[in-house]
C-alpha cells in the first residue's frame, strides 16, 4: 500500500514553525508505507518553501526524494 501526499502534509511535516507539524510529521516518520508526491506537488512546495524563506528544506526534501525516500 501506499500514501499519496499533497502539499499541505508536505509543507507541514517538514517546516516545524507550522501548526500542523506535529502531526503531519509524525505521519511521514512513522509510516512504513510508500509515500507517493505527484509531480505537480514538488512545483507547489518548492514555491511555497520559497516564499516561506526556507529554501534549506526545499534542499533536505529533494535530497531525500533524490535518495529514494519518495516515489515520483
Amino acid at each position: 500500500m501506499t500514501l499519496v501526499l499533497d502539499t499541505s502534509v508536505l509543507l507541514a511535516g517538514l517546516d516545524r514553525e507550522d501548526p500542523k507539524n506535529r502531526p503531519c510529521g509524525a505521519l511521514l516518520e512513522a509510516t512504513s508505507e510508500g509515500l507517493v508526491v505527484p509531480i505537480p506537488v514538488l512545483t507547489e512546495l518548492d514555491h511555497l518553501l520559497g516564499r516561506r524563506g526556507k529554501t534549506d528544506l526545499w534542499m533536505a526534501f529533494a535530497a531525500d526524494a533524490g535518495a529514494g525516500a519518495y516515489l515520483l
